[in-house]
């Protein structure tokens, strides 16, 4: 990943710097709270698995870290900069699987990859 994202301008290179930092992350919509107090720190190398029920806030804290969505309230870092800043050449340096799978049921899995690559103009055999 972070051969792509680049450190914010002065920021530091130590190795107990987190690559990720989640400060106080808050999210709303509306009434509804999402996101509540969310706290955490990931180093580079460290793998990590957000797990729970549906309608826990995984999807949405997902959303928040490749810079989709933007917090509510609180801080959110990858090597010191706001996700919400990247270039679009950076945020497809991240990947995510969503809860549910994006499938056409009646495909074959070679099918939907099939058009999954046409649809971005990369010729499959």
């Amino acid at each position: 990943m972070d051969a792509v994202v680049k450190p914010a301008q002065g920021a530091s290179s130590r190795a107990d710097t987190p690559f990720l930092r989640v400060r106080d992350l808050f999210k709303h919509f509306g009434k509804f709270t999402a996101l509540k107090n969310i706290s955490l720190d990931v180093h580079k190398g460290e793998f990590v698995c957000f797990l729970g029920p549906s309608g826990c806030g995984k999807t949405t804290l997902m959303r928040m870290l490749i810079g989709v969505t933007r917090p509510t309230d609180g801080e959110l870092e990858v090597l010191g900069r706001r996700p919400a800043d990247f270039t679009s050449d950076e945020r497809q340096a991240y990947g995510y699987m969503p809860q549910t799978p994006v499938l056409f049921p009646n495909l074959t899995l070679h099918a939907n990859l099939h058009f999954m690559a046409s649809m971005y103009g990369i010729g499959m055999a």
